[in-house]
């Protein structure tokens, strides 16, 4: 066998050799490091029964807490929730303390959040928050659990949109990070001789007039 192309072949080997030896070391680091995340939450999320309303419907948000290591001793969490006051109008609330000292919510009808991105007309928010010694809420209560339950009333608005409520925090527990879940919801107001209710007016309407004016459509 020809040395110089054994020694090519050695020299080739070797290197390929080096770069499965990194290959294999970075696959065994890169769980530890690029894709670890020891960081605790407090979460909270918001829920509605459901999803699309009409004008003058009653909006009913449910914020739900909960802390991503179970942790029920805690000081608390400060909580900023965004709306559009052009769509919903914000009614009232009820509030759910788990033996902390709570704060009455506070309508602020200019807005800003230096986090979350906020549409040019959301620019109102409801501020409220929980004090706790650090036994919040206690092992008396389990997670997640309901935080408060709003209450809002669908404008009369412009047809077929849609409008986002989004939670941000004020304040949260020293050593946790925290995830804010909001809600989209949809606002379905036919336009003023839309019989079909499919967002136009147009002679599809025109026809079904004829026909209920007739008598063929009751």
């Amino acid at each position: 066998m020809d040395t110089k192309k054994f020694d090519l072949t050695m020299k080739k080997n070797e290197k390929n050799r080096k770069i499965i030896y990194i290959f294999v070391l970075c696959c065994s680091l890169i769980p530890f490091t690029c894709f670890a995340d020891d960081r605790a939450y407090q979460i909270a999320r918001m829920e509605t029964p459901q999803t699309h309303f009409y004008s003058n419907d009653i909006v009913d948000v449910f914020v739900f807490y909960d802390v991503s290591d179970d942790n029920k001793y805690l000081t608390g969490i400060g909580v900023k929730i965004h709306f559009d006051p052009t769509i919903l109008e914000y009614i009232d609330s009820q509030i759910f303390e788990y033996e902390a000292v709570v704060s009455k919510p506070a309508v602020i009808t200019q807005c800003n959040s230096n986090e979350l991105e906020i549409d040019s007309g959301s620019d109102a928010c409801i501020v409220m928050g929980w004090l706790s010694t650090g036994s919040w809420p206690s092992s008396y209560f389990d997670l997640p659990l309901e935080l408060m339950h709003l209450r809002f009333k669908v404008k009369q608005t412009v047809s077929y949109q849609s409008t986002a409520l989004k939670i941000e925090d004020t304040s949260n527990t020293s050593g946790y990070d925290f995830k804010g879940i909001g809600k989209m919801v949809s606002i379905n107001n036919p336009l003023p001789a839309d019989i079909n209710i499919n967002g136009h007016v147009d002679l599809a309407d025109i026809i079904l007039l004829l026909q209920h004016c007739s008598g063929f459509l009751n």
